[in-house]
């Protein structure tokens, strides 16, 4: 082969190379922004995104779950604090990652934290009343505790003004 037939197999390579970069980088970038920029436009439903605080019928314990909501899918986080009979307290934090849809939310409690090992499921009915959002329904998750048993607590929700 002769040196000038080489120069244009090499730029037919080089240039194959850089489209096909540039229609990867491009279809990343719709799909991770343009698709959900679109998605969140166009949904109608409820929001749920912002702070809810959570009251699960236990006295001894806090939760509160920070969420973020892009057309019908949510994250975020759920931190639950609870009081020791000892006096001591201990935090949980976990990631949340659902959807919202019929009027229900629907997610899964992963922790953010590699020393915790249980996880959870939230299903809860979203309606208003007295001018506020909340929701009501369940959460369950397995026990931290030697005997990892599921336990499932009825929460009730409150928007955050």
């Amino acid at each position: 082969m002769e040196v000038d037939s080489i120069n244009p197999v090499i730029l037919g390579i080089s240039s194959s190379l850089i489209a096909t970069l540039i229609f990867i980088s491009l279809s990343k970038f719709f799909s991770r922004v343009v698709l959900p920029w679109y998605e969140n436009k166009i949904y109608k439903g409820v929001r749920v995104d912002g702070k809810w605080d959570l009251k699960e019928g236990q006295d001894n314990s806090e939760s509160v779950l920070n969420l973020n909501q892009s057309g019908d899918l949510v994250s975020g986080t759920h931190f639950h604090s609870f009081t020791l009979v000892s006096g001591g307290k201990i935090t949980e934090s976990y990631h949340v990652k659902g959807y919202v849809k019929d009027g229900y939310f629907f997610a899964t409690l992963d922790p953010i934290s590699n020393n915790i090992v249980d996880s959870g499921t939230i299903h809860m009915k979203i309606f208003k009343h007295q001018d506020k959002l909340h929701l009501k329904g369940s959460m369950s998750g397995v026990s931290a505790d030697e005997k990892g048993e599921i336990k499932t607590f009825t929460v009730d929700a409150v928007k955050s003004a």
